[in-house]
């Protein structure tokens, strides 16, 4: 190649893999390989002017990646959950450095941690790249583990809004599971003791109307979600919309510095760098809010109480927002991984290079999470 843009392979160019080839596309750092891996499809695709021959598992074995992709190109994996194991044994043997974005990597987290450790190669890998959300999670995260048990006698009642099979097209089912967000960050309200907590995937499935009325309602109707919640009818195909409210009635020792952890954390972290800031104090609410450059992203921490109550029995909530419209806050993070990767993987060959001095070992595969890449220790 005669560019200095670092090559990248799509792995999976379904709705996600699009957008993010897109914005790989626009980059000034990255360009597509007209190549991407598929699991069963042959068809070549297009994107941003780009004529990509796709690959199926069948086929790949004749494939010849060696003389075909560039040795320093990196892999982009948003594929499905049984492709997973055979993707990443792929690129272990194939010397590929990859960025995963693919759900449901946790049921085989320890055999790919495993096969990238054996390699050598150096992986991203992230269920969410969205980096707001992952910096909350994080946020919360780090609270919990340093305040276990402070909001015990707490409640939370958790509303997702995901795109909703379409009455009007029958090959579109939308969302069928509960976010997985939602069922992460409900580990760490565990970890805190809020009652309810940890969430489980299976168990909202098998009883959903039981969870509906009392913690984790999972919002898919159409109607509802263009005329109640306002969900821009162009995104009802695609938008992740949650709403965590956690309501304090015994007055947890931890309530507070709970509240004002994710406020401080939405107020002035670098990764809400380029979004508006709106600060509403008022008698019964106290709100925080961060909206991309674009709209499309939105985050918001309020905490709302009834002034009347206090020397009574007081219930305060904290009401925590994140809501996205499209993918292209994924494609953000993607990028800001590949970049990290890039580094990563120069810095790791120049270690290795002395490695007798160092004590590096190139055949010491590593894993990155959004964490990592974000720098959020």
């Amino acid at each position: 190649m005669t560019t200095t843009k670092t090559p990248v392979m799509i792995s999976g160019p379904g709705k996600s893999g699009k957008v993010i080839g897109k914005a790989i596309q626009r980059s000034g750092d990255f360009e597509l390989l007209p190549f991407a891996f598929t699991k069963t499809s042959s068809a070549p695709i297009e994107i941003e002017g780009v004529t990509i021959q796709c690959i199926p598992l069948s086929e790949r074995a004749n494939f010849d990646v060696k003389s075909r992709v560039p040795s320093n190109t990196l892999v982009v994996d948003f594929t499905l959950p049984d492709a997973i194991l055979e993707n990443v044994k792929y690129y272990a043997a194939n010397g590929m450095n990859f960025v995963m974005g693919t759900t449901g990597v946790d049921k085989v987290r320890n055999d790919v941690e495993q096969i990238i450790k054996a390699s050598g190669i150096t992986a991203v890998i992230a269920a969410n790249t969205a980096a707001g959300i992952v910096g909350l999670q994080s946020n919360i995260a780090k609270f919990a583990a340093a305040n276990p048990g402070g909001l015990k006698g707490c409640t939370i009642r958790v509303d997702e809004s995901h795109q909703g099979p379409d009455p009007q097209r029958p090959e579109f089912k939308g969302k069928a599971d509960p976010s997985g967000t939602a069922v992460k960050l409900s580990e760490s309200f565990a970890t805190l003791g809020i009652e309810g907590c940890p969430f489980s995937s299976k168990d909202i499935m098998e009883h959903p109307e039981q969870y509906r009325a009392t913690t984790f309602n999972m919002i898919r109707d159409r109607r509802y979600q263009l005329e109640v919640l306002k969900v821009p009818a162009e995104y009802l195909d695609g938008h992740g919309w949650h709403t965590y409210s956690i309501a304090d009635p015994v007055m947890a020792p931890a309530f507070n510095a709970f509240y004002h952890g994710v406020k401080n954390f939405m107020k002035s972290s670098p990764i809400f760098n380029g979004y508006t800031k709106v600060e509403r104090d008022s008698t019964g609410e106290c709100t925080v809010e961060r909206r991309s450059a674009d709209g499309n992203v939105f985050f918001s921490v309020s905490l709302i109480y009834d002034p009347a109550s206090y020397g009574k029995s007081p219930v305060v909530e904290a009401v925590i927002k994140h809501n996205v419209n499209g993918r292209s806050v994924y494609g953000d993070g993607t990028l800001m991984g590949l970049s990290f990767l890039r580094d990563t993987v120069k810095a790791d060959k120049i270690l290795s290079g002395e490695g007798a001095i160092l004590g590096s070992k190139p055949s010491d595969g590593k894993i990155l999470s959004m964490a990592d890449v974000l720098r959020l220790g």
